[in-house]
C-alpha cells in the first residue's frame, strides 16, 4: 500500500501521536514508516529483516505470526495487514487475532490480491488464494466501513511498464465492533 492510498484511508479517521498501531506481516517497507504514534510490527522474518535493514528505533519490530499475535487483548487503535493474509496458515485465525488485539471501535486496514475464483494453494509462499467473497467473509465480525478495489499492478510489472494483472487489489477499512464483549 503506497503513501497516497494510505493518506486517503487515513482521511477516514485520525491516527495521532498517541495511537497504538500494529502492522501484521510488516516486512521491510511497512506502512509504519508513514504513520505517527506508537508503532509495532510483527513478521515471521523480522529477525532476518533486522539484519539487512535499519528500522527506525521508535518502531518495535518483533518476530511473530498473525495466528498468535504476541500482544495483549485490546491494545491497538489500528491494525494494518498489507498483502500478506494469503501468506498465512490460517487467515480465519489471523483475523480473529486482529479482533482480539484491537480496542473496541479500533480500525483495521486489510489489503489483499483477489482472484476471480479460488485457486487453492498457489505456491509454498501463498498457501491460499482469495476471492472477494472469501476475503469479505473473513471480516464477518467487523463493521465494514469502506471497500476499494483496483487492478493489481504487481511491482515488477509496474516497473517494467507492463499492464496490471487480471487480479484485483482489494483494500478494506473495517472497524472492531464497539460492543465486542
Amino acid at each position: 500500500m503506497g503513501p497516497a492510498r494510505l493518506a486517503s484511508l487515513l482521511g477516514e479517521f485520525v491516527v495521532d501521536s498517541e495511537a497504538k498501531v500494529l502492522d501484521v506481516g510488516c516486512g521491510i517497507s511497512s506502512v509504519l514508516l508513514f504513520l505517527p504514534g506508537h508503532r509495532y510490527g510483527i513478521d515471521p522474518l523480522a529477525d532476518r529483516y533486522r539484519e539487512i535493514h535499519d528500522f527506525p528505533s521508535e518502531i518495535d519490530i518483533r518476530a511473530g505470526y498473525g495466528e498468535s499475535i504476541p500482544y495483549e487483548d485490546e491494545r491497538f487503535d489500528l491494525v494494518t495487514c498489507s498483502n500478506c493474509i494469503d501468506h498465512t496458515q490460517s487467515p480465519t485465525e489471523v483475523v480473529r487475532e486482529f479482533g482480539r488485539v484491537l480496542k473496541p471501535g479500533g480500525w483495521l486496514i486489510l489489503t489483499c490480491e483477489v482472484y476471480g475464483k479460488d485457486l487453492g494453494r498457489r505456491n509454498v509462499g501463498h498457501p491460499h488464494s482469495m476471492t472477494e467473497e472469501r476475503l469479505l467473509g473473513l471480516l464477518k465480525d467487523f463493521e465494514l466501513v469502506e471497500h476499494w478495489s483496483s487492478p493489481w499492478p504487481g511491482l515488477t510489472r509496474h516497473l517494467q511498464g507492463r499492464p496490471p494483472t487480471q487480479q484485483i487489489e482489494h483494500i478494506l477499512l473495517a472497524r472492531s465492533r464497539a460492543d465486542k464483549h
